[in-house]
């Protein structure tokens, strides 16, 4: 069975537009699902990977190997990265992480161009509870109990852990906040 011409081109545009705007590609995936699930009824499987839509939940989970990058953590302790990030209007004082270690690994998932795997960095924090001083030079923070480990594949994240602090700078109290360029990209920074 084929795939209309009309549908295959609807598909090919939606996913240049998203591309275009800056989403990620599992929110292009997420965006385009219904499309990519009607196509994949079709003879379109150099069409779905040529867009990278062939991800299925059975291969992603597959892949996803299930295991702490931190020997002394649980699966159980992962947080996504959007749970701790400050957005543009939220209070940098409620979205403080107490930094505690971070490591920088190939990914299990995404990979490059080329095949290569894309660089990730899993870091460990405790999150805030609450801050009192906040305005004065030493404000005191009391942390939750409990550690977290999250997983970014933010490049502007990865140059900064390389280039701007070290493992002697740890523990660090820091905000990852989202920012968005020129092309109106989001990526994720310490601050």
């Amino acid at each position: 069975m084929m795939l209309r011409k009309r549908n295959k081109k609807a598909l090919c545009r939606q996913v240049a537009k998203l591309r275009k705007k800056g989403y990620s590609e599992r929110d292009i995936r997420l965006k385009c699902a219904s499309r990519a699930g009607f196509a994949s009824h079709a003879d379109t499987h150099h069409l779905l990977t040529s867009l990278n839509m062939e991800k299925r939940l059975g291969t992603v989970v597959k892949n996803r190997k299930k295991k702490s990058p931190f020997e002394d953590m649980t699966v159980e302790q992962k947080k996504s990265v959007d749970d701790i990030v400050c957005f543009k209007e939220e209070d940098e004082n409620k979205c403080l992480i107490l930094l505690k270690d971070y490591r920088i690994e190939d990914s299990v998932i995404e990979r490059n161009d080329d095949g290569t795997p894309q660089q990730r960095i899993a870091i460990r924090y405790q999150m805030i509870d609450s801050v009192t001083g906040a305005d004065t030079d030493s404000p005191t923070y009391k942390w939750k109990e409990g550690d977290w480990y999250s997983f970014s594949g933010s490049k502007v994240m990865i140059d900064q852990a390389q280039n701007d602090f070290s493992r002697e700078d740890l523990p660090l109290v820091t905000v990852i906040r989202e920012f968005t360029n020129k092309n109106r990209k989001r990526f994720y920074k310490f601050t």
